[in-house]
């Protein structure tokens, strides 16, 4: 799950469609479109998810391993807007705050088994959440205006390594082909289908 920045990479397929497939349109941290750019979990986009405030959708995604899969659940209030010791609205200090590195410096132990097979469930209620607390905003009704006319989001993941991609994909070097399981696309083209 990569989101970090993309100084060097500028790619949206806005006007590009697979031979046989739908229009596609890329989202990530950095999009250019700002309708998609609103589908990146570093898009500053406030919800609640189980009774919690999240300034992000990396924020809740990241609170959920401590929460849910941690030996220390009470560090999950790290991610929540207005807690005593809150990261901070910067998605990229929330996802830093997740990593393994971070588990260790606090201590504490994710049971990575368990976040593996569950975290496409996880990400799927986070997206939902942050779907309905957001569904009359100008972006997301254009985003489900898009997708009801035939175009597909595809989360872009260009700079993670071919065997580490989850959550996104890549852009073929012809420039005209996605390849990945793109997990976090799927799940926000199954939202935004189904309230289309």
């Amino acid at each position: 799950h990569f989101f970090g920045t993309f100084a060097v990479l500028f790619i949206c397929l806005a006007d590009r469609t697979m031979s046989s497939g739908p229009k596609l349109i890329s989202f990530f941290s950095r999009s250019a479109d700002p309708n998609a750019n609103f589908l990146s979990n570093f898009a500053h986009s406030p919800f609640s998810y189980n009774g919690r405030r999240y300034a992000t959708a990396e924020h809740a995604f990241q609170a959920q391993k401590f929460l849910l899969f941690s030996n220390m659940p009470e560090q999950a209030h790290r991610f929540e807007m207005g807690s005593s010791s809150f990261v901070g609205d910067n998605p990229a200090k929330a996802k830093s705050a997740g990593t393994k590195g971070a588990f260790s410096k606090v201590g504490a132990k994710l049971d990575v088994e368990r976040w593996y097979r569950q975290r496409r469930e996880v990400m799927e209620g986070i997206v939902q959440a942050k779907f309905r607390a957001h569904q009359t905003d100008p972006r997301m009704v254009a985003c489900r205006k898009m997708v009801a006319n035939g175009v597909r989001f595809v989360h872009l993941e260009q700079r993670v390594a071919e065997k580490a991609l989850f959550w996104g994909g890549k852009i073929a070097k012809d420039g005209l082909s996605f390849s990945g399981p793109d997990v976090l696309g799927e799940l926000w083209h199954a939202c935004l289908k189904g309230s289309a």
